[in-house]
């Protein structure tokens, strides 16, 4: 219940996005894990594995991107560099501007394409620990790995 005079806030909505096509599954437990991790820090999540079963990839990407366009940020798992809708749903959130929280930093031709329209991605890192979920704004950009908050934090000390 709310207050009068306190205004609602509406909790950040991020997409979760990866590879499910030929994976145990469909990946379905790693979406979930994620899903339930990014509830437990107070977001909306859409989770294109709690959608309904499709007849064709193609039918199950149309539900999925309509999910995704709900949102302002889109989370990547780890793989989603070789998932041919994870690139699309990237692509389509990367040009109309969502926060984007990568597991592992997009390739080479995908940093190209990105330059392409004139958008940011992230210095391309060797990223195979551990990921931890930061206090993430309201409109946060990128999940770092421990390393990089570690290097940001020292940089910081030393500019201070």
């Amino acid at each position: 219940m709310t207050d009068q005079h306190t205004p609602s806030v509406q909790p950040l909505r991020i997409y979760i996005a990866g590879p499910m096509t030929g994976l145990p599954e469909y990946n379905f437990p790693a979406f979930h894990a994620e899903a339930a991790r990014w509830r437990s820090h107070g977001f909306h999540v859409e989770n294109p594995a709690d959608g309904q079963e499709q007849n064709s990839w193609a039918a199950y990407m149309r539900q999925a991107l309509c999910q995704m366009l709900t949102c302002e940020a889109i989370c990547l798992l780890p793989g989603w560099t070789h998932s041919k809708g994870a690139i699309v749903e990237w692509f389509i959130a990367s040009t109309l501007g969502f926060n984007i929280v990568y597991h592992q930093p997009p390739k080479q031709w995908m940093r190209l394409l990105l330059e392409m329209l004139d958008r940011k991605a992230p210095e391309e890192t060797d990223i195979e620990s551990d990921w931890q979920l930061p206090h993430i704004p309201a409109r946060g950009l990128l999940l770092a790995s421990t390393d990089q908050v570690d290097q940001s934090a020292q940089k910081a000390t030393e500019a201070a």
